[in-house]
């Protein structure tokens, strides 16, 4: 699996084990282009990548991803390169296991789709965390559709990476 190292998607993930299957980024290959998704409950963020022959969708862990991209930036290179089967398997040839977590959680329901735009409030730490995320460091295209609580699509217009940022709470 590669994926453009301007991309972090593990910054999205849980960091505690209460919830183990949220410390994982996901490797989703059920579409036609395979993505890595993390999210930690308030923001999710899905990166596009390419697989390779062997590589298998399920969790990647944050361990492999920081050692994969401490390997592309000491070989000053731009992609992070990770085989990922029944283990992780750095390029230089270190194996890291890979443990069951259990189900990552049914993220595409959350995409808002093309309705009617309004304007929220938002957290702007939040924000600029998904936007590394994204790989977008200078900007980012933030969409927000339907009703005001509803999740906010933001984008990273250089890439077809893009995160959604969970909306306050409704008032009570």
């Amino acid at each position: 699996m590669r994926y453009d190292s301007n991309f972090y998607p593990e910054l999205c993930v849980v960091k505690d084990e209460v919830r183990p299957h949220l410390c994982v980024v996901s490797l989703d290959t059920t579409e036609a282009s395979p993505v890595l998704v993390a999210t930690n409950g308030h923001m999710l963020c899905v990166v596009p990548c390419s697989i390779d022959a062997g590589d298998t969708a399920g969790p990647v862990s944050v361990a492999a991803l920081q050692g994969a991209r401490k390997l592309a930036k000491a070989a000053r290179i731009a992609e992070v390169n990770l085989s990922v089967s029944t283990t992780h398997t750095l390029s230089d040839g270190i194996s890291i296991p890979r443990r069951d977590v259990g189900q990552f959680p049914p993220w595409r329901g959350l995409v808002p789709g093309e309705r009617q735009e309004v304007s929220i409030t938002l957290n702007p730490k939040l924000l600029a965390q998904l936007a590394k995320a994204i790989g977008s460091q200078e900007r980012v295209t933030i969409r927000f559709v339907n009703d005001a609580y509803d999740p906010i699509l933001v984008k990273n217009p250089e890439s077809e990476a893009f995160g959604i940022l969970m909306s306050m709470r409704r008032p009570e």
